[in-house]
């Protein structure tokens, strides 16, 4: 029961106080009708899209490109007497302006917002096709920097591999005149050689000689054999170093006394012969170790122009290599240039909107105003109830 009688005092107080409520409720309504009717200038958003490459790698991204003070006065610029004049200050136009890149469709949305629709189209439509240009621009002078750097390589690669060539055609000509000037050594080193390995092999027949002469002389002095003249002669003029070992016959057709003498004449023949042999075979060991001596630096010269040679052969191939993949590289590029297909280009350029994003949507708003007022004309409505009730205790205890 006192449930009913607190709700039907609320409503009492609400009767009563109704005039206030319906009042506050309406200048809230009114306010916000004024305010967004006449007070709030309305905002109009304009989007375009443009249809752009794939970003590279190194380059600045496309919000860059399209959004800046260049594009910005190129925009202004084009525009011209359609802007008025407190928009034409740099920096004004920009401030209007957000760029958004979708990299996975590669898609770039220029959007504006103006206080007018036709404005907003008119603004984002010529930044859109001055943004395509500002692109295509970018990419043309990327590819010729692109070019300059390949032909600048190229230059280069030509200029080395010019003189690698050189280089080589210098060690080619070392290269002959070492072996033209070791070949004759090489020759006179092999004869010297030869020449001492036949005085060696003299020596050492005569050696084998002597040996078997003084053994001859000792068998005859024991009177063992005995010689006639002319088998030893015949025996003596054999011209085969192995006949020197065939040993002469126990028995002679006849003695003869200056067999003896002539054995000591032989065997003294045979030493000097082979002192001047061992004279020979030193004095050409000599002439050997010079020889070696003057030809061991040249081969080592020689050894060494060759791995020259070889390291520069390589270095030469390298350096041909690079100036083929750099021709390759300019002859795609001026190729790509010519053929070059896949420009930015606006896909979806802007009308003028309808509806402006600001203030959003007024009849809701002047709703919202009217529940806030009326909320706010309530809670003042007990407001005041409370603070007369209030006022009236007090007087009533004095």
């Amino acid at each position: 029961m006192e449930e009913e009688i607190d709700l039907r005092q609320y409503i009492e107080v609400i009767v009563r106080r109704w005039k206030w409520i319906v009042g506050i409720t309406l200048a809230a309504v009114v306010t916000a009708a004024i305010a967004s009717f006449f007070l709030i200038a309305p905002v109009y958003e304009a989007t375009a899209v443009i249809l752009v490459p794939p970003q590279e790698s190194g380059s600045p991204p496309y919000s860059l490109q399209i959004a800046n003070a260049s594009i910005e006065a190129q925009v202004v610029e084009y525009l011209g007497s359609f802007l008025p004049t407190e928009e034409r200050v740099p920096g004004r136009l920009l401030h209007l302006v957000s760029v958004s890149h979708d990299a996975e469709q590669s898609l770039v949305r220029i959007t504006v917002r103006a206080n007018n629709p036709e404005k907003a189209a008119q603004v984002v439509n010529a930044w859109a096709e001055t943004g395509v240009q500002a692109i295509a621009q970018y990419q043309k002078e990327k590819r010729q920097d692109i070019m300059s750097q390949k032909e600048k390589q190229a230059q280069i690669a030509a200029q080395n591999l010019e003189e690698a060539e050189e280089a080589l055609w210098v060690l080619d000509a070392e290269i002959l005149e070492l072996s033209a000037s070791i070949s004759p050594l090489q020759e006179d080193l092999q004869a010297t050689r030869e020449m001492r390995q036949a005085y060696q092999r003299e020596k050492s027949t005569l050696f084998l000689r002597v040996g078997e002469l003084a053994a001859l002389k000792q068998a005859v002095q024991r009177g063992e054999i005995h010689l006639s003249m002319d088998w030893l002669f015949l025996w003596i003029g054999q011209p085969s170093p192995d006949m020197v070992r065939i040993s002469p016959p126990s028995v002679a057709p006849g003695p003869t006394p200056d067999v003896e003498s002539i054995l000591d004449g032989l065997i003294l023949t045979s030493e000097v012969r082979e002192q001047m042999l061992s004279s020979n075979v030193e004095e050409l060991s000599n002439t050997i170790d010079q020889l070696a001596s003057e030809l061991l630096p040249q081969q080592q010269r020689l050894a060494e122009t060759q791995r020259e040679l070889a390291q520069l052969s390589w270095e030469r191939d390298t350096i041909q290599e690079l100036y083929a993949s750099v021709a390759k590289d300019i002859t795609a590029a001026k190729q790509a240039g010519v053929t070059a297909g896949f420009k930015a280009k606006v896909v979806s350029p802007a009308t003028p909107p309808v509806v402006p994003v600001q203030p959003h949507r007024r009849k809701m708003n002047i709703a919202i105003a009217g529940v806030l007022g009326l909320m706010v004309g309530v809670f003042g409505a007990f407001a005041m109830e409370y603070f007369e009730g209030w006022a009236q205790e007090g007087k009533e205890g004095n």
